[in-house]
């Protein structure tokens, strides 16, 4: 086996990016560098030094006529003699560029990423493998450096990367360009020369070809391998502070739908300056806004305007905008229809309270002299009566979230509360969270929960009355 493949076989098993019985489709361009990645996860397949099956997906981009046509015909050729399935698509990068006041090179990584996230359902792929190497890492980083950028920017390329249920991995990202050149020659690998390569005046070709050879001439290393070092030491801080802000994300997180997402001012105030950075990035990249157009210069306005004490709002890169008001900082698509949520509440039995415009009011009542199917049966739809006792710690009003689970009464099983909404047909704008410190005890005012249901047991019953929501 040529030391190549064997590099790659070994950041493969080190990054735990290929699991057994894995369906990946490899993105080909016909460059070297897809090329040789094709090749060398042909080899290592073959040899069964992995348990996978490959697809080949080639994106015609259609910007360099029959220069890009004869790219397809190779990449075909080669799938088929390989015996490799495959799928080739045609993407309009310059009228979507245009349409929407993109740059040539953004417009083509999105129709591209969303054309081979489409391959792979043809195809039953979760996985799907790119090309990047150590020296598209470097080119990263530079590019990071000179537009602004934070610890997280230092990682550079990650070998691996999710969009949404899909999995992007980089098994070349161990080995260099001239490694890959080396590897292509030796193994007669036929490849495309792309000429728009050499333009500098694109800022990738610039630092390509202009920037880090200057750079490299007065270094004393190897600079891509330096720079490599560098984004393994900065992935390893990310990752840590991503553990640290999903701890946080339980408790600052106060709404959470697809086009908004409400975070605790008070919980991020006495946080580190890195970790307010991390919560807000999971906020904004979890409505789908991609972090490439994301600049620390982004995050500086957020942490200034949030440690002025005033409200106040900034753009976010595409449809989306941060809002930070006297309670909560706000993350949402502009355009969309949102609904906001007051930070949440505590609420005492036998107390009432005025939440979100809504009076909830409470009493604690004695079992022994109620008559509960008379309750039943003449009850007001915004009156509920809930097992006291079988309430655990402090009760809490919030709004919903994504994820909320409950047991909704007469069931035998927990529920998502949008599915159970959803499937019951009933109103999702207006209904709000009572829970204690372990479950949800009120979908308010819908539906309560099994766990809390009044039997021949109970001795204490808390009354919940909801009022309607005034204009």
């Amino acid at each position: 086996m040529h030391v190549f493949e064997e590099t790659v076989e070994r950041f493969i098993i080190d990054e735990n990016l290929i699991p057994a019985g894995a369906r990946v489709l490899l993105g080909i361009s016909g460059g070297a560098d897809s090329m040789a990645m094709l090749n060398a996860m042909f080899e290592l397949g073959k040899n069964r030094r992995f348990d996978l099956t490959l697809f080949v997906a080639h994106i015609n981009h259609q910007l360099r006529g029959e220069l890009a046509n004869r790219d397809e015909a190779m990449v075909i050729a080669q799938a088929i003699a390989m015996g490799i399935k495959f799928e080739t698509a045609r993407i309009d990068v310059k009228n979507f560029a245009q349409a929407n006041s993109l740059s040539i090179e953004t417009a083509a990584r999105l129709l591209r990423r969303e054309a081979l996230i489409q391959i792979t359902d043809k195809f039953g792929c979760e996985i799907i493998a790119t090309a990047h190497h150590k020296n598209d890492n470097a080119e990263t980083l530079i590019h990071r450096l000179k537009r602004g950028t934070g610890y997280r920017g230092l990682a550079g390329i990650w070998p691996s990367r999710k969009f949404g249920a899909k999995t992007f991995i980089r098994p070349l990202l161990g080995v260099s360009r001239n490694n890959i050149i080396d590897y292509v020659g030796a193994a007669n690998i036929p490849f495309s020369h792309d000429h728009t390569n050499e333009d500098t005046t694109i800022t990738r070709n610039f630092i390509r070809h202009k920037l880090l050879p200057t750079l490299q001439a007065q270094a004393s290393g190897d600079l891509s391998e330096e720079l490599f070092a560098l984004s393994i030491h900065a992935r390893g801080l990310a990752m840590l502070l991503e553990k640290h802000a999903r701890t946080i994300w339980q408790q600052a997180a106060l709404v959470e739908s697809k086009s908004t997402i409400s975070l605790d001012r008070k919980i991020l105030m006495p946080l580190s300056e890195p970790l307010k950075i991390e919560v807000l990035r999971m906020a904004i990249t979890k409505l789908g806004v991609g972090e490439q157009d994301l600049t620390f210069g982004h995050y500086r306005k957020a942490l200034e305007l949030l440690a002025s004490g005033r409200p106040g709002s900034i753009n976010l890169p595409g449809p989306s905008r941060l809002t930070i008001a006297s309670v909560t900082v706000t993350i949402a698509l502009v355009g969309r229809e949102v609904q906001l949520w007051p930070a949440p509440a505590t609420l005492e039995p036998g107390e009432s309270i005025k939440w979100n415009g809504i009076t909830i009011a409470t009493r604690v009542l004695d079992a022994a002299g109620q008559d509960l199917q008379a309750f039943i049966k003449h009850k007001p739809p915004a009156v509920e009566w809930f097992d006291l006792d079988k309430i655990a710690g402090q009760l809490t009003i919030r709004g919903r979230r994504n994820g909320d689970r409950f047991v909704p009464f007469d069931f035998k099983t927990e529920k998502k509360i949008g599915k159970f909404l959803t499937d019951s047909k009933l109103a999702q704008k207006t209904s709000f969270i009572i829970e204690d410190s372990q479950k949800i005890i009120y979908l308010a005012p819908l539906r309560t929960s099994e766990l809390i249901r009044i039997t021949s047991e109970t001795r204490q019953i808390l009354e919940i009355f909801v009022t309607a929501k005034e204009d």
